[in-house]
């Protein structure tokens, strides 16, 4: 989870300080994103590392 997140800032505006990113403590793996873009960028980062 932290290889999506890392480098960016990605996450949804949950408050006007806090952002809502993942969810490290799912069961499945959940990615949250304002755009298409962010999800994009997030899932090939997962992807990425899992080919390593």
């Amino acid at each position: 989870m932290k290889t999506s997140i890392c480098g960016g800032n990605h996450g949804i505006q949950w408050t006007a300080r806090n952002q809502l990113d993942d969810l490290d403590f799912a069961d499945y793996l959940a990615l949250l994103s304002n755009t298409h873009e962010q999800i994009q960028i997030k899932t090939a980062s997962v992807e990425q590392s899992l080919n390593q």
